[in-house]
């Protein structure tokens, strides 16, 4: 959130934009928008925040909350005449790689699996097998028998 004011203030100096006529015709420095900046980040820092601990499929319906809720920030903006719809845009462009980045950090900084062990040096293990399955090409089948939910295995399958 302090990278928001340090990126677009510069910015804002530079292009020295006038207004929409509203509330605020006559001034300078609309472009890009800082309250739509703000927001883009906000909500888009939340959503990476929450992102690890939601299940799967509650991910894509986050992301898409945030977008409307982005959205919803510049079409009020504009429809109050405190922005043009380009100052909006240009935000979320400004916006994307500052998310990205923190993005980036946060995956540098979080420890592997293995380094929550303890263990610096310790490889990637490979997924456990589910119990059903058969190791291909051996010949022997497992199967359940679900009276004592027990897995055994079978004698080589003659054909």
């Amino acid at each position: 959130m302090a990278a928001v004011p340090a990126l677009i203030v510069p910015f804002k100096a530079l292009v020295g934009r006038p207004g929409p006529p509203g509330p605020l015709a006559g001034e300078t420095g609309f472009f890009p928008s800082g309250h739509a900046a703000t927001a883009a980040v906000a909500y888009g820092a939340a959503a990476l925040l929450l992102r690890p601990h939601l299940r799967r499929r509650l991910r894509r319906p986050l992301l898409a909350a945030v977008a409307v809720l982005n959205l919803a920030v510049a079409v009020g903006l504009v429809r109050r005449g405190y922005h043009w719809p380009l100052d909006a845009v240009a935000s979320w462009c400004l916006s994307g790689p500052l998310l990205w980045t923190a993005l980036r950090l946060s995956r540098l900084s979080r420890p592997s699996p293995a380094a929550a062990d303890g263990d610096r040096t310790a490889e990637p293990t490979e997924a456990p097998r589910r119990r059903d399955d058969a190791t291909p090409g051996d010949g022997t089948a497992e199967r359940r028998d679900d009276a004592n939910a027990t897995t055994t295995a079978t004698e080589p399958q003659r054909r």
